[in-house]
């Protein structure tokens, strides 16, 4: 798990031939993850799809 700022967390999850990065806010509230095969997001509501989009760009820039 990596901490992208005091507020969010991600997790690189790899089986079954899938290949996500899972974001969370620091008090557990899923934001949704990102398929890394597809290159697509999958936000857990509307409203979080601009964090998981920079979450995914901080984790892609390290």
């Amino acid at each position: 798990m990596q901490q992208l700022s005091p507020d969010v967390t991600i997790a690189r999850w790899r089986k079954y031939g899938r290949d996500r990065l899972y974001v969370a806010l620091a008090d557990g509230t899923k934001v949704g993850y990102w398929d890394l095969v597809t290159d697509e997001p999958h936000p857990e509501r509307p409203e979080h799809t601009g964090l998981l989009e920079s979450a995914y760009a901080g984790w892609v820039g390290r």
